[in-house]
């Protein structure tokens, strides 16, 4: 009898739930910097990065581009136009990130009441992340760059004063005999 029950409450619940639909994006991830040794594991790499992707920089992007604040805004508010850190809250709700076991692969899932809407979230979020990656290494490889400008300039301008003393050497020869 209480099988029946139990049976009949999980059918029926079942039905009176709303359709949810789970959509994930994979993305590979690594250290910025190339590993060296067994010492330079970093233990909190997966952390971070799921920090990094949950975070407002890489979200937002997201939400911009899929113009969620309006579709939201329509969809659940009457219409109304939704704030930007209002919506970075119901995505952040609907986002789950899980490390692939052995692999350095990452998955993002996204849930939603409509499949092609978890979809294009999940990659959208993978896509930002990219970006926000691509952008970080830019920014250090000028970085970088303007370091051995600098370097190379300060280099030029010693080879300059070297040689101006070597001319000068000749003009001492001659002179000294």
């Amino acid at each position: 009898l209480v099988f029946l029950l139990v049976l009949l409450v999980s059918v029926v619940v079942t039905f009176i739930l709303p359709e949810s639909y789970a959509s994930t994006a994979r993305i590979k991830v690594g250290p910025d910097e190339p590993v060296q040794g067994a010492t330079a594991y970093d233990p909190y790499f997966i952390q971070t990065t799921f920090e990094i992707i949950q975070s407002q920089l890489v979200l937002e992007p997201a939400i911009k581009a899929l113009d969620l604040n309006t579709k939201w805004g329509k969809k659940y508010f009457n219409g109304e136009t939704l704030k930007t850190t209002e919506s970075l809250e119901i995505l952040k709700q609907r986002l789950q990130l899980a490390p692939v076991r052995n692999t350095m692969l990452l998955a993002i899932t996204v849930y939603s009441d409509d499949k092609n809407e978890a979809a294009q979230i999940a990659n959208a979020i993978a896509a930002c992340y990219r970006d926000y990656r691509f952008k970080s290494l830019q920014e250090r490889l000028q970085s970088s760059l303007k370091t051995m400008q600098e370097a190379y300039q300060e280099q030029e301008y010693k080879i300059q004063q070297v040689q101006a003393d070597l001319d000068k050497l000749p003009q001492l020869a001659i002179t000294g005999n």
